[in-house]
């Protein structure tokens, strides 16, 4: 399922099932200047495993280059 996140860049899953989970954070290709043209660069795929334990909040912090 894809997620948008909120302003600051958060976001949360509720009520999922322990287990270990597969997240795939993306970043959409930013534009430069170069000669008068838009330039784009590669867009930026993180994937990251989290473990989920009924009994624990499980927290992932990303910083996306």
């Amino acid at each position: 399922s894809d997620l948008i996140t909120d302003e600051l860049g958060r976001f949360r899953l509720d009520e999922l099932a322990a287990g270990s989970y597969e997240l795939t954070f993306w970043q959409p290709p930013l534009a430069t200047s170069a000669g008068g043209k838009l330039v784009y660069g590669a867009p930026v795929i993180v994937h990251r495993t989290v473990k989920v334990d009924p009994a624990h909040p499980a927290h992932v912090d990303l910083t996306l280059p």
